[in-house]
């Protein structure tokens, strides 16, 4: 029996093929009776090694740099031998080769290659396999790592390291890895191989987890983990561990492939194609609306010259601070952006099929115009119905809700402490959301506050009535309005929220989780609205609050409360006001949804 593997890596670095430059090449120095140990091969003949990319002593090459690289083998095989050739890329299988001679004498040859774009210090390496394991062997803390980013499928090692057994456990270890091999080789958000879970130990010594599951489990599949980011604050030297989902079911390719796609939140069929439910998926994705689809769509670096630095605000200033590009501007920056699309109203099966399944706001004309609340909804309505009625209300200086700035300038902060374990988690510390200073009033009391701010007659005072329940204050106000019939039965009402304003509020950049449609009944209204596919551009992320307090004997405000809880509903990026110096990521194509004064 004969194995002989040879690996060439080359790397184009952008000049083409013929620009190659060889960075490495070794083989083995001698013949193998049977194919090497499972997990990447370390080779004892190393040719050529530009910059010690390959180590020898793990068997992995790692990209110097991003780049285009191209990995040739060849794999020569003789007498009875069966061998399966693996490229893996960070565990994912990128290439593979099988070769099966079956009669004394006979030989058979391969080779491949295969061009892979590699990331910094992304590994490369070459693994082979008997009919025993055509996957890596995972171990805890490779699982533990994998799981951050993939859903790993471990199948058990425990009868592939023997002969056939009665009960047939080596054949149906073998069946899980071939099925996981054909039905995965292809979804990128799965890893499979092999793992010893007879000796598993995570990192932090406990042992693996499998709940009421008693027997000796043939397969483990580890979902990715999903960062719990609702508690900052866990006890020291916690450790989060992947769920483990013990398999011992059905032998059967359709109940494997089943558990680990349920599992895996995959759509894989038996033979790897993508199941029905699959096809729907990536036809929606595939389907959803881009802002860069539209003629003169640009990015925030487009608006601003990235030479724009945030402007320190004075302790005691409580206009919001200004870059000096935006103060010397002192115009509005997105007034040339696109604009969504305007329709009248639509049939469901349009509003669906172009909008709601694409994720694509739209402007609809003509969808309020039978609303008695249209004509209905005065001012003098509102006082004579409800003036007694107690409302809560948000108070700010200038009209500006929920922005972000720095902690330093708020009275409290010499004095206030975020614990250590939770500073390390927020990646703005020195940043606060500002909460607008609230009361309980009268509902005429409020009116009486908006008028005399849109006369004025009151300066450096904005109050807001927002995010107020239709059904918790007002219930009688449903009548007034009817669910518009393209909407019927395709969405369900989660809330209906009132808001009523001076006319001269700014609601900073931030996320909603839910499709929204806003009605607009009097005055105007301008959104400029992101994709909600990449948030991280956004740099969604938990940030500490503070509380602003009003004095209404000297009707002053004040940076007063610092608080011991975090928002992850805001961006740190003022949109009108964007310091390139922190944020280095800036999200692609902005939008402009603008009601016209009704």
């Amino acid at each position: 029996m004969k194995f002989v593997l040879l690996l060439i890596v080359s790397s184009f670095a952008g000049q083409g093929i013929l620009g190659q430059q060889v960075a490495f090449q070794a083989q083995f120095s001698s013949e193998y009776v049977s194919a090497p140990a499972t997990g990447p091969h370390i080779f004892n003949n190393v040719i050529f090694n530009r910059g010690n990319a390959y180590s020898c002593s793990t068997g992995k090459f790692t990209a110097p740099a991003p780049g285009v690289y191209y990995f040739a083998t060849q794999v020569f095989t003789a007498n009875k031998m069966r061998v399966m050739v693996d490229i893996r890329r960070n565990f994912t299988p990128v290439s593979r080769m099988a070769l099966n001679t079956t009669q004394p004498g006979d030989a058979e040859s391969v080779s491949t290659g295969i061009i892979l774009q590699l990331a910094a210090n992304d590994q490369v390496w070459v693994e082979t396999a008997n009919p025993v394991y055509p996957a890596p062997i995972l171990s805890p803390p490779d699982i533990l790592r994998l799981s951050k980013s993939k859903c790993i499928v471990a199948v058990s090692s425990t009868f592939l390291n023997m002969k056939q057994t009665k009960d047939n456990a080596y054949d149906r270890q073998q069946n899980l890895l071939d099925w996981a091999d054909v039905a995965f080789w292809n979804e990128a958000n799965v890893v499979y191989g092999v793992c010893d879970f007879e000796n598993f130990q995570w990192p932090s010594g406990k042992k693996l987890n499998l709940g009421d599951f008693s027997e000796r489990p043939s397969a483990v599949v580890f979902p990715r983990m999903v960062e719990d980011r609702t508690c900052l604050l866990e006890p020291e030297g916690y450790t989060v561990h992947p769920e483990a989902l013990a398999y011992g079911g059905l032998t059967t390719t359709e109940a494997f492939v089943e558990f680990v796609n349920s599992a895996c939140h995959t759509f894989r069929r038996i033979d790897g194609g993508l199941t029905i439910e699959g096809l729907h998926r990536e036809s929606i994705l595939e389907q959803l609306f881009h802002v860069k689809e539209l003629k003169g769509s640009v990015t925030i670096s487009d608006i601003f010259h990235k030479s724009a630095t945030l402007k320190q605000c004075e302790k005691g200033d409580l206009v919001p601070c200004q870059s000096e590009l935006a103060a010397e501007n002192n115009v509005k920056p997105y007034q040339n952006i696109p604009e969504c699309e305007r329709i009248p109203m639509p049939s469901k099966d349009r509003f669906f099929h172009d909008f709601l399944a694409r994720s694509k706001p739209v402007i609809i004309t003509g969808a309020m115009d039978h609303w008695t609340a249209l004509v209905k909804w005065t001012s003098d309505f509102f006082r004579k119905r409800y003036g007694d009625r107690h409302v809560h209300i948000k108070l700010t200086p200038k009209g500006e809700y929920e922005g972000i700035e720095a902690a330093n300038i708020w009275d409290s902060f010499a004095t206030f402490k975020i614990p250590k374990a939770v500073i390390k988690k927020l990646p703005y510390p020195d940043l606060v959301v500002v909460r607008p200073a609230t009361t309980e009033i009268k509902f005429s009391e409020f009116l009486d506050l908006i008028g005399n701010v849109s006369e004025g007659r009151l300066t450096n005072f904005s109050a807001y009535l927002e995010y107020t329940s239709v059904s918790d204050y007002f219930p009688d106000l449903k009548e007034d309005i009817t669910e518009m019939f393209f909407i019927q039965n395709v969405l369900n009402l989660k809330h209906l929220n009132i808001w009523l304003s001076d006319g001269n509020t700014l609601g900073k950049t931030h996320f909603d989780p839910f499709d929204n449609f806003l009605c607009q009944i009097s005055g105007s209204k301008e959104l400029t609205l992101f994709e909600p596919y990449n948030n991280e551009l956004l740099y969604e992320a938990h940030i500490p609050e503070a509380l602003l307090s009003y004095n209404k004997t000297t009707r002053q405000f004040q940076r007063s409360t610092l608080l011991d809880s975090t928002a992850m509903v805001m961006t740190p990026i003022d949109i009108l006001n964007p310091n390139f110096e922190r944020s280095t990521l800036t999200p692609e194509h902005l939008l402009s949804m603008a009601n016209e004064d009704v």
